[in-house]
């Protein structure tokens, strides 16, 4: 493959973070960011893992582009394993890892009222009670217990909310706002 790191990230889109190894010949814990009943992976998809910026020199690490051979799900993550990985050792360096895959990939919304969380990415959040603007949604993760957690950023603070249809109340897609009605925030 011979893109670059810029052009494939702006085709592609976190859908996963990679948790620790599982037994001895290369399978992983895989937590996708939508959870299991919307979860983009299946077997032979191609995707693409990127070492977080902890692991890489100045985040400048291609990202590195592998094959799910085999899927298989439990209640909290999928068990995966990759072409590109024979044993525990080698999965392990990519612990922590975020998986992306390309966008086309991705299935069709049956309506128009659904979206994924990476559509979200960018978009500036306001407070519903005062419209005071929050921050940019700048990534989402995984923390355990609930699957969607999006860091916000701003030139004052960094926060961390959820970001569940609970506290969402409305969605502006032509301005890109979501507004949201947080207890964390208040």
């Amino acid at each position: 493959m011979n893109q670059s790191k810029e052009n494939l990230k702006s085709q592609s889109v976190p859908v996963a973070t990679l948790g620790p190894p599982h037994g001895l010949k290369g399978e992983v814990r895989v937590y996708p960011f939508h959870g299991k009943e919307f979860s983009q992976l299946k077997k032979e998809l191609k995707v693409f893992l990127q070492l977080p910026e902890k692991k890489s020199l100045n985040n400048s690490a291609m990202p590195l582009m592998t094959k799910i051979t085999s899927l298989r799900w439990t209640p909290e993550y999928a068990l995966v394993f990759f072409d590109s990985f024979t044993d525990r050792d080698q999965i392990k360096a990519f612990q922590d890892s975020e998986v992306w895959m390309l966008r086309e990939d991705f299935k069709e919304l049956e309506n128009d009222n659904e979206y994924y969380l990476s559509d979200l990415l960018g978009f500036e959040v306001q407070h519903f009670s005062d419209s005071k603007m929050i921050g940019l949604i700048e990534s989402f993760y995984f923390n355990g217990a609930n699957q969607s957690v999006a860091k916000i950023t701003s030139k004052e603070m960094e926060l961390e909310v959820l970001l569940i249809p609970q506290f969402i109340k409305r969605i502006d897609w032509e301005k890109k706002v979501v507004v949201i009605d947080n207890p964390i925030y208040e």
